[in-house]
């Protein structure tokens, strides 16, 4: 019995072009690569822990090893945040009960696997990107769009569209919004790749390309590109549950944000880490004496519908992979509302003479989020604590 019966038709693969459309780039935390996709792995046995957290969530099964003696497997499932708004939850998971994970292997870790799909006890399954909630109801909400004084309301919890696998199981196929890959039936859409890593996919490929550099990098610039490593927790801000900028965090792993809204202020309360931005609307420039922080100063007004935001006095880090930034990172958002389309849209611009010249631009769009704002725990699970060791 599936637990996932509930379809919605709601883009067609026509639609592929202006879905896709500035959509942002999703980068693993440890890369397809991490896993021979190509490889089936079934783990059978029980249930011995749950981590229900970010950036990942894991199953730890006890049952035979490889070399016929008890071992504890560690499986990774998505992040918690994610598959809350698909309507998953801690309790689905009984420890103790019987369970089995078909999937894929870790390359390097005889005891590390991919969740493709999980059979319970009682016979039911779910597969990876398994939605529970139908898409269709995942940003079914009431609201206002203007507040009594007139102005845009942005108040509330906001997520962008999931992006799932083509393959239900996180196999096969690639990345696309779930309400399209629901039209898809599991297909690539027309003139698209398989995901790097996926099933069938060029084995060559076994981790997410970096973002595309839309600027000239300058010389420090392009030095600090060539050195990052998207699966080193010293350099890739996400393994090691930190933040990595105002930008790429709003959307990147598509976390619940919840926005406050007064006359004077506006916070972002970011869905991921729990970051939270103060944008100040009585403020016309930033103190003298600003103490770096990832999440900056931010002064906002108003253009008619259009809430303009300067944000400045950055600790250098990551603005968004392989791209750095330093202390004279400056970023420029443009945050307006979109109540026909039902979304909450963020046009972008970045500059740092220190690390690229010109002006670094984006764009995305949110939508009111059913599921609520919740900061789950983001961490690493310590498998020591499930082997006994």
């Amino acid at each position: 019995m599936k637990r996932t019966l509930k379809t919605a038709a709601l883009a067609a693969p026509a639609a592929l072009a202006t879905a896709f459309a500035g959509a942002v780039p999703a980068f693993a935390h440890h890369g397809f690569g991490t896993y021979d996709l190509n490889a089936d792995m079934r783990v059978e046995g029980v249930l011995v822990g749950l981590d229900f957290v970010n950036p990942h969530s894991w199953l730890h099964i006890e049952a035979p090893g490889p070399d016929g003696e008890t071992a504890t497997y560690h499986c990774e499932m998505r992040a918690a945040s994610v598959l809350r708004r698909s309507g998953w939850s801690r309790e689905m998971f009984t420890v103790g009960d019987a369970i089995v994970m078909d999937g894929a292997p870790d390359r390097r870790n005889a005891l590390g696997c991919y969740v493709g799909s999980v059979t319970f006890a009682d016979g039911s399954t779910i597969d990876r990107y398994g939605q529970i909630t139908p898409p269709e109801e995942q940003h079914d909400v009431a609201r206002e769009w203007r507040r009594p004084d007139g102005r845009p309301n942005f108040e509330g919890d906001w997520a962008l569209e999931q992006s799932v696998m083509t393959d239900s199981r996180g196999l096969v196929g690639a990345l696309v919004p779930v309400t399209i890959a629901q039209e898809l039936d599991g297909q690539l859409p027309p003139g698209m790749n398989p995901f790097p890593g996926s099933r069938g996919a060029d084995e060559s490929l076994t981790s997410f390309a970096p973002d595309t550099v839309r600027v000239e990098l300058t010389e420090k610039g392009q030095a600090a590109a060539d050195a990052y490593d998207d699966q080193s927790p010293a350099m890739n801000p996400r393994l090691r549950c930190d933040v990595t900028s105002i930008v790429f965090d709003w959307t990147f792993d598509q976390p619940i944000h919840r926005v406050g809204q007064s006359e004077d202020l506006i916070t972002l309360a970011y869905g991921d880490h729990g970051m939270v931005r103060e944008i100040h609307l009585d403020q016309d420039s930033h103190p003298d004496d600003l103490a770096p922080s990832r999440a900056g100063h931010s002064i906002g007004h108003w253009e008619g519908d259009v809430l303009v935001v300067d944000t400045v006095g950055f600790e250098p880090g990551i603005l968004y992979p392989p791209v750095h930034h330093g202390g004279q990172l400056h970023v420029v958002e443009r945050f307006s509302l979109d109540e026909e389309g039902g979304y909450l849209r963020r046009e972008y611009e970045a500059t740092d003479p220190e690390y690229w010249t010109g002006v670094y631009t984006g764009a995305d769009a949110i939508r009111p989020s059913a599921a609520e704002f919740s900061t789950e725990p983001c961490r690493e699970p310590d498998f020591r604590e499930y082997s006994g060791d």
